[in-house]
């Protein structure tokens, strides 16, 4: 999650001090694409950049080619389809990739989507031809969700300021160790353990909650839903 907040915050604090900046979004990605759905990167007009969308010289190309296109006033968001089969890469497979040119008037949306995460409230991207737009999920709202057609055109929809928590049984050093792992992945990170002298735990600064409980106690503790992930990772398997 915080994550996801820092990078719009480097959107708009680049955006008020260059003006301009690309967007890139992988839409979607098929077999061994180094970027999958929903990776995210910037260019700003000078060639900064932040984020990746998988790295490698698909990378490099498309960071180019969107500098040289936000160099231009009249330009629009586009869709890039890359194989990579042929790139030279260890990889293959292909991925979509999404242009979107933000301008001042974008900054007010930016601070939107920034906001949704950092209060922790689902809300819905949406970039199209037409531009991009922050509404209300509903239950139905899925996570990632790209469709193209010839009629309607192409759609990107994305499930933003959601809450992934990792409730990991057990503080030993697997724990922090995958702690560390989760908090790259923006969980919210919940350590619960029934011994109270447990230096890894201590040690543990990617959790946001430790809990010292009975185990017999653990589901007093656990929110259970689509956006929560259990792992057993206590020093017994007779726990």
């Amino acid at each position: 999650m915080q994550h996801q907040a820092d990078f719009w915050a480097h959107c708009i604090h680049t955006l008020k001090r260059k003006h301009r900046l690309a967007l890139l979004v992988v839409v979607e990605s098929q077999g061994s694409s180094p970027g999958k759905a929903g990776a995210k990167m910037v260019i700003a007009a000078d060639g900064a950049r932040f984020g990746t969308i998988g790295g490698g010289q698909v990378e490099h190309d498309l960071a180019a080619q969107a500098l040289d296109l936000i160099q231009q006033p009249d330009s629009c968001s586009r869709l890039f389809c890359v194989r990579h089969d042929g790139s030279g890469q260890v990889w293959g497979g292909r991925q979509t990739v999404l242009y979107y040119p933000c301008a001042l008037n974008d900054l007010s949306l930016l601070q939107d989507i920034q906001g949704a995460f950092q209060q922790k409230q689902a809300r819905q991207l949406v970039i199209d031809p037409e531009g991009m737009s922050v509404n209300k999920a509903i239950a139905e709202t899925r996570e990632i969700l790209f469709t193209d057609s010839a009629n309607v055109g192409w759609t990107y929809q994305e499930l933003i300021g959601v809450v992934k928590t990792a409730y990991i049984i057990g503080g030993g050093h697997v724990s922090l160790a995958l702690s560390q792992v989760l908090a790259l992945l923006d969980f919210d990170i919940v350590v619960i353990d029934l011994r109270d002298a447990v230096q890894t735990m201590q040690d543990n600064k990617f959790a946001k909650r430790k809990i010292i409980v009975p185990y017999s106690e653990i589901n007093q503790h656990i929110n259970a839903g689509k956006q929560a992930y259990v792992f057993i990772m206590t020093h017994s398997h007779q726990t």
